[in-house]
């Protein structure tokens, strides 16, 4: 930021995008391997409910942050 402007150089905004793209961008694979193991989970023959639970959490806590994001 500069001090006499108040202002935030072009250099940070775009760094800060950057790094928020590559946060989102992992936080997604994320989501999307949580959800492939749920999907094994589910169709073994006896799925493990404290596991289901598990991982369903991590996943809404994954979309919770990927909401903050946005």
């Amino acid at each position: 930021m500069d001090l006499m402007s108040g202002t935030e150089s072009h250099e940070y905004q775009q760094g800060g995008s950057l790094m928020g793209q590559a946060y989102t961008d992992s936080l997604l694979r994320k989501h999307a391997a949580l959800d492939n193991e749920i999907s094994q989970e589910a169709h073994r023959p006896h799925p493990d409910d404290l596991r289901m639970r598990h991982l369903k959490r991590e996943k809404l806590k994954l979309k919770d942050a990927m909401s903050v994001q946005l």
